[in-house]
């Protein structure tokens, strides 16, 4: 597994020159990065551009990747994580936790024109620099570049729920295994609480394990990587453990990618193509669960008429133009309406869970009953229960396909890019 190594505030990657090569004697590949930012001269860096660079790291991996973030840098592993989360295996944080969102990365020290610089060895007396000899001071501080203030002072910001199912060990130095646990319990690490696998690590060692006792380090830094993860799943599995909202709504997700699949990669033609018995058809679904999939969140949920590709023409008969298709319909009109429709509706359901929740009222109603988002939703689920099953009969009769996606993560992508349709 490729690992790669964030070194804490005002190291590069030479510090984990003592750790390299235990790691590639397990056969990983340690990549230590050196980051923007980093260096004698004041840099215009920011924090961004070494979420960037670490960013960078992991798409250049062939598969999925462990990163490890020492101290401050134990944020930057997290954004990390944030950003990537269908490719960060796990990440491991090395004496230090996670920022909360909206707060300065580094506000401990402040910066003298522009850059922040190591400030000697009094405000890690103690527990921190107990284990460290003179040598191994001297040779820290040798290592030891200015930061510059576009880093320390930007402020963190995570963008996607999917950090809290990236499994995390907490590699613990100066403090033990039952502190972090105790901690974590306590709220006192607000992203770690919401995280779903966090375990520990002790390592008998100061704040700078990776000068002190980097076999020991490297050690568990391997026994991290090849912890169990979960990236084997398709990104759309619902979590393994999660709320009633993030169940309901990657069960959706399930469903709508299992019925593109179905009806992928085919022509006008096939897309036409219908059972004896029967009237409907590959593209007649798709586009009726686009207009569905308008119906239930622009409609009954926020009480909106769409405008979108996927509403119907005034005056139509719906049955008639959802599956008599016309004869100008083609392949690419079907796929764009219907993933434009998803793009939409995920948007709309993420909006709906962060404003108010499944319980939010919902703007149709029933026989003079005004029903919660969360039945509307359910309805939604109800509707590709039935019409995945048809994609399946259908999708075989036509050359054969069956069974599940072999390529899961091409599937997402569809429904997930941005696209903007206009016919």
């Amino acid at each position: 597994m490729d690992i790669l190594l964030i070194a804490g505030m005002w190291l590069d990657g030479r510090a984990w020159d003592a750790v390299v090569p235990a790691l590639e004697a397990a056969g990983h590949t340690p990549i230590a990065l050196s980051l923007p930012g980093q260096g004698a001269e004041p840099s215009p860096a920011t924090l961004d551009d070494q979420v960037d660079t670490v960013v960078a790291a992991i798409d250049a991996a062939d598969g999925p990747v462990l990163v490890v973030g020492h101290s401050a840098a134990a944020t930057l592993a997290w954004l990390a994580a944030d950003r990537r989360p269908g490719k960060v295996a796990r990440v491991a944080l090395v004496g230090g936790f996670p920022g909360d969102d909206g707060e300065p990365y580094f506000p401990v020290f402040p910066a003298v024109e522009g850059v922040v610089t190591f400030p000697g060895w009094e405000p890690f007396e103690g527990p921190d620099s107990a284990d460290l000899d003179e040598a191994t001071r001297r040779r820290i501080e040798s290592l030891c570049v200015p930061v510059a203030e576009g880093v320390t002072g930007g402020v963190v910001r995570y963008e996607s729920a999917r950090r809290f199912d990236v499994p995390v060990t907490l590699v613990c130095p100066e403090f033990s295994a039952a502190d972090a646990r105790a901690w974590v319990a306590a709220g006192d690490v607000p992203e770690l609480a919401r995280a779903r696998h966090v375990d520990e690590i002790d390592v008998d060692s100061g704040h700078w394990p990776m000068f002190s006792v980097p076999d020991a380090l490297a050690t568990a830094l391997v026994e991290a990587a090849e912890r169990p993860h979960l990236l084997d799943l398709p990104p759309w599995e619902p979590p393994i453990t999660g709320t009633d909202a993030e169940h309901l709504g990657a069960s959706l997700d399930r469903l709508r990618a299992t019925f593109r699949w179905k009806a992928d990669g085919l022509t006008i033609d096939q897309l036409r193509r219908r059972l004896p018995s029967s009237r409907l058809s590959l593209g007649g679904l798709l586009r009726h669960l686009a207009v569905v999939e308008d119906d239930i969140f622009a409609g009954r949920i926020a009480g909106e008429r769409s405008d979108a590709p996927a509403s119907m023409p005034e005056g139509a008969d719906p049955e008639a133009w959802m599956f008599d298709l016309a004869d100008d319909v083609t392949a690419d009109d079907l796929y764009a309406v219907y993933d434009d429709a998803v793009r939409r509706a995920r948007e709309r359901y993420r909006s709906l869970v962060e404003d108010g929740g499944l319980d939010a009222p919902a703007a149709m109603r029933f026989g003079g009953l005004r029903p919660h988002a969360r039945r509307h939703v359910h309805d939604m689920l109800e509707e590709y229960g039935r019409h995945t099953g048809h994609a399946d009969l259908l999708r075989e009769a036509i050359d054969g396909r069956v069974g599940e996606d072999p390529d899961p993560t091409w599937t997402w992508a569809v429904l997930t890019e941005t696209r903007t349709t206009t016919g």
